[in-house]
């Protein structure tokens, strides 16, 4: 628990009434003393926390020997809860704020949680990023090839595949957008990745050395789970 300084919290959140949570949300959670104070306990379903594999930042001008690559970290446990518009499962704590505030889902800014894995109270987050559809803005074709470390190979190879759509009537780009809205474990690899979220496997292999590159050179954009 840990309730962020008065000016710090958005206004729209300090005049919302717990009560007019949407029930199917409201039933979900548990607050023991002030729903300002006191964390918003889920106890709807929650995503179990599993190991991530996380590669170390390297300086692009290092040539040195590495001996590690990377480490496997422990994520944190992630409250779900499905989301009519969306679609789908959204975290919990960003479907609460989505509705506090009046914000689509993929408008609400890059959050960062409360210490207690389990709370959704919108009084313990903290804006540390955009939102998925500003870092869409951010990230055109051409900014999703540079993120390569080796940016001339893929510009070489662009064209050819960017000309191209598949089954599902997605281009190049869209395919890398898809990967950072949903951000894969790296473990899981381009083919299955492609499965997981209906993409061309074709396109996903091409994107997917650039999306590993963006993970590195990005870490404070990864979704907390």
């Amino acid at each position: 628990m840990y309730p962020h300084p008065e000016k710090s919290i958005d206004p729209l959140i300090k005049s919302y009434k717990f009560n007019d949570l949407p029930e199917r949300i409201r039933k979900k959670i548990t607050v023991r003393g002030s729903k300002k104070v006191e964390c918003w306990e889920w106890t709807g379903f929650t995503k179990q926390a599993k190991l991530r594999y996380r590669p170390y930042k390297v300086s692009d001008t290092y040539s040195g020997h590495r001996n590690f690559a990377g480490c496997h970290q422990a994520d944190r446990a992630l409250p779900q809860v499905h989301d009519p518009k969306y679609g789908g499962k959204v975290a919990a704590h960003r479907a609460i704020y989505s509705i506090i505030t009046c914000t689509p889902i993929n408008d609400v800014p890059a959050l960062d949680r409360c210490v207690n894995p389990r709370c959704v109270s919108p009084y313990h987050v903290t804006v540390k990023g955009p939102s998925p559809n500003q870092l869409k803005g951010v990230v055109s074709k051409r900014e999703l090839v540079d993120m390569k470390s080796n940016a001339t190979s893929i510009l070489d190879k662009a064209p050819a595949v960017e000309a191209a759509t598949s089954g599902t009537g997605m281009s190049f780009a869209e395919v890398c957008e898809k990967l950072i809205e949903h951000q894969p474990l790296v473990e899981l690899g381009p083919s299955a990745a492609s499965e997981e979220y209906g993409l061309d496997l074709s396109l996903t292999q091409a994107a997917w050395s650039g999306y590993l590159s963006w993970r590195q050179n990005n870490p404070e954009l990864l979704e907390d789970e």
